[in-house]
């Protein structure tokens, strides 16, 4: 990326077993953080993300539920210009719940047990949170 930073608020889903064109699966710029994401756990095609601003960010897997949009495989590149520049359009998975946490940010990975979610603050709180 032309802005290093930028990279990191971004979550990318990869296809390890195809070709290097097809190797990106899909890219979100996940909401509410600034520059540090935390380890993402995932269930089902459904994906959690703590975010240094502290939300946590649940999101679906194109397979599982229908794309927000699209993005260039090489997200400096514009959509329009992405097949010419040989690179892929992809999807952007949908964002199905943007919690706002009261305090600190979530840097850990999200425990998933029995369909719920547990995740820990920097400021040392445990949250629990059913669907």
């Amino acid at each position: 990326v032309a802005d290093v930073s930028s990279g990191f608020r971004r979550l990318h889903a990869l296809n390890a077993c195809t070709n290097d064109f097809d190797r990106v699966r899909w890219i979100l710029n996940v909401p509410n953080t600034s520059n540090t994401l935390g380890p993402p756990s995932v269930s089902r095609g459904i994906f959690y993300v703590g975010t240094d601003q502290g939300h946590l960010v649940a999101l679906a897997d194109p397979s599982v539920a229908p794309a927000s949009g699209t993005i260039c495989s090489n997200p400096d590149v514009s959509v329009a210009a992405c097949p010419g520049a040989g690179f892929k359009v992809i999807p952007v998975p949908a964002v199905l719940r943007n919690v706002t946490l009261d305090s600190g940010q979530i840097l850990t990975e999200p425990a998933l047990a029995r369909g719920r979610v547990y995740v820990a603050s920097t400021s040392g709180t445990l949250y629990l949170l059913e669907p």
